[in-house]
């Protein structure tokens, strides 16, 4: 009996785990054309090779200084918002 539980436990928190991965990235999917360049330009790495939610941001890979901005700037047009979160950049 205690072994059924436990496989019930875990398929909700599996499940819960893939409600949060189908949820937590939409917007981030939304700009994927964006995404890529600008992986490919500012971040320099393949978009592909990475997990990034909506909340993944500029100091998650140590890009908060100001010349990173710098060249968003430079090469977007664009200010981006202080709390650098990428989501938030490619909206703009």
């Amino acid at each position: 009996m205690s072994y059924l539980i436990f496989i019930v436990l875990i398929l909700l928190k599996i499940s819960k785990i893939n409600y949060f991965l189908t949820k937590c990235c939409k917007k981030v999917e939304l700009y994927e054309d964006i995404a890529i360049d600008f992986f490919d330009k500012i971040i320099k790495m393949n978009y592909y090779e990475c997990f990034i939610s909506d909340y993944t941001t500029l100091f998650d890979f140590s890009l908060d200084d100001e010349q990173v901005v710098e060249k968003i700037k430079n090469i977007y047009g664009i200010e981006p918002y202080s709390d650098l979160v990428l989501a938030n950049i490619f909206d703009k």
